[in-house]
């Protein structure tokens, strides 16, 4: 056995990394095999769960060990005020970029339409992105991964809000491209 362990760190196999990776592919794996999608759904789920799956590295599992905290700040606006009060340039880009991030999620889910009604599909896509952001948050607090902030998952909800209306824009202005160029 010590030679099995000298030639293999078998702990790498038990790693936080190595777990989501394998979520990661197995999500990847179902996505071709379970579901009857076309070939751009399949692509638009693989470019989601590989984003998400990135998203959740940067956050989470980058993080662990490197910022050992077990820290949260549930006051909602705390970035606004701190950013009004010091002028903390820091803190604006850090909300820009919470932003930021969560905007390909709204555009990505709301390239699937699985469910062609509008009003159940934007419920569906609104609690996807609140749950992805409560989760990231959450597992910052457990894994003691950073700051638990309440501000986070507003301006991650208003990125991928953000993502939709573009997406809705984009749909549009694709659609009357479209109609001038075959009227001609």
């Amino acid at each position: 056995m010590d030679d099995l362990q000298y030639h293999f760190d078998l702990n790498v196999l038990v790693s936080k990394e190595y777990i989501a990776f394998t979520i990661f592919i197995a999500l990847i794996i179902c996505n071709f095999i379970c579901l009857k999608l076309d070939v751009k759904q399949k692509l638009i789920n693989i470019f989601l769960i590989g984003y998400m799956y990135i998203v959740f590295s940067m956050t989470v599992l980058m993080r662990i060990d490197k910022e050992p905290q077990n820290t949260a700040r549930l006051i909602p606006f705390f970035t606004l005020i701190n950013y009004c009060r010091f002028g903390s340039t820091i803190t604006f880009w850090l909300g820009m970029l919470n932003i930021l991030m969560f905007v390909p999620i709204g555009i990505l889910l709301d390239k699937r339409k699985l469910i062609y009604n509008s009003g159940k599909r934007y419920l569906i896509i609104c609690s996807a992105i609140i749950s992805f952001s409560i989760s990231i948050e959450a597992l910052q607090y457990y894994l003691r991964a950073g700051v638990c902030e309440f501000d986070d998952v507003l301006m991650n909800i208003i990125g991928g809000l953000l993502g939709i209306f573009l997406n809705i824009i984009l749909d549009k202005k694709k659609h009357f491209l479209i109609k001038c160029l075959v009227k001609g």
